[in-house]
């Protein structure tokens, strides 16, 4: 019994990070959009975090489902991918130039 409820604990946190995932990935492309020259090397990143994190969430949702005990190295990583996806998309943004308001 505590074992099925670590389980279900396990899969509903990784549905979260899944779902940050998800939201930090709609932001990145909405500060991508706004980006006049968006370099070929800044594509290709979130290009491999989105491969990366979606195979890490596939095998660890199989694992998870499985039943198979999962230790906490596997969820950290898909929660620094989410992490680094966010501070690239920030670093982009910040590098936006917003027009000077005319007084």
């Amino acid at each position: 019994m505590w074992r099925e409820e670590r389980r279900q604990i396990v899969a509903r946190f990784l549905r979260g990070v899944a779902a940050d995932f998800a939201r930090t990935e709609q932001f990145a492309k909405v500060v991508a959009s706004l980006t006049p020259n968006l370099s070929r090397r800044n594509q290709v990143f979130r290009a491999w975090f989105r491969l990366r994190f979606r195979v890490s969430y596939r095998l660890l949702s199989g694992w998870i489902a499985a039943g198979r005990p999962v230790s906490i190295g596997p969820l950290i990583h898909l929660t620094n991918l989410v992490a680094n996806l966010s501070a690239d998309a920030e670093n982009a943004m910040e590098q936006l130039e917003l027009p000077e308001a005319n007084n």
